[in-house]
């Protein structure tokens, strides 16, 4: 099997933390290249820390976000000698174990193209308002497309569209949810390692699909915002250290550069029935961490 990675990354203060480079070593153990686009300019220091690792570096000051680097990445790609592409961006840490095994398993499911997650929810524009409603699609943090997908012309016609946009619901109504819709109408059929009936599972169910269903990433927003509704993050470093090897050190050395007190509402699944208390602890470096209280249950490939 031959895979390519787009890893598409975004640090404001163009820095490549460790987390990131573990992540991009530990993709290459199951993609045969892995191309790196970043959407700022890197020093050659910057840039040194990953050569290694990577086929090709992009760096360049955009603003079409993740999908635009999927779209330059893309473009370094000889779709006749891939078998899948695998479009990944620096949005979660991990992974916490060895990503070989899902690839696996995925492979063995009837499907055209998957994802990590899929998010039952979304948003519909109506004027210049947004409305949340029920439409289902994968999140665009890790998908993996199969050879009939990527030699598709609804997919590379999709990929040529990717343009800047002001706002970042639009991104996720023209790029997130309108690849998944896209592919679907063209008769194309996905499949997700993660499903749930609600919202945003990998925020609200976090601690579960570490520790029972051995989920292989944890949102860097989830750790790197004051939380303020129903899922918070106490104890995290214990939940990964319970389960995995992943040297936690590299997470707290990151949030201890990227951490903010203002609350991330994004976290704060939209359809939630409950809000919780937010309760404050002091963590490495005076960072702030929350009391976690997860209940629903969800699907995931990843069972007992």
């Amino acid at each position: 099997m031959i895979r390519t990675a787009v890893f598409a990354f975004y640090d404001k203060n163009s820095i490549i933390d460790d987390y990131v480079i573990r992540y991009i070593k530990e993709l290459k153990q199951s993609c045969l290249r892995v191309i790196f686009v970043s959407g700022v300019r890197l020093s050659d220091y910057e840039k040194n820390k990953i050569r290694r690792y990577v086929n090709f570096i992009i760096d360049e000051d955009h603003k079409e976000y993740d999908f635009g680097s999927y779209r330059r990445g893309f473009k370094y790609i000889d779709t006749a000698l891939t078998d899948e592409v695998v479009f990944v961006n620096d949005s979660c840490y991990g992974p916490l174990f060895p990503l070989e095994g899902i690839f696996d398993r995925m492979s063995e499911k009837d499907c055209d193209f998957w994802g990590m997650s899929e998010n039952k929810y979304g948003i519909v524009k109506i004027g210049d308002k947004y409305k949340s409603v029920k439409r289902a699609h994968l999140q665009s943090y890790f998908m993996v497309f199969k050879k009939n997908v990527i030699n598709s012309q609804v997919f590379i016609d999709f990929i040529n569209s990717i343009q800047e946009e002001h706002k970042k619901n639009d991104i996720l109504i023209n790029y997130e949810i309108g690849l998944s819709e896209k592919l679907k109408e063209a008769g194309f059929r996905y499949c997700a390692c993660v499903k749930d009936n609600g919202d945003d599972p990998i925020i609200r169910r976090w601690r579960e699909l570490i520790t029972r269903y051995k989920f292989p990433f944890i949102k860097c927003s989830l750790l790197r915002h004051a939380q303020n509704s129903s899922t918070n993050v106490n104890g995290w470093q214990d939940v990964i250290k319970s389960v995995s090897d992943y040297p936690v050190k590299l997470i707290e050395k990151n949030l201890a550069r990227t951490y903010s007190h203002e609350p991330n509402e994004s976290n704060a699944p939209k359809f939630s029935k409950q809000i919780y208390p937010a309760v404050v602890s002091t963590l490495p470096q005076s960072l702030v961490k929350i009391i976690n209280t997860d209940k629903n249950i969800f699907y995931s490939v990843f069972k007992d």
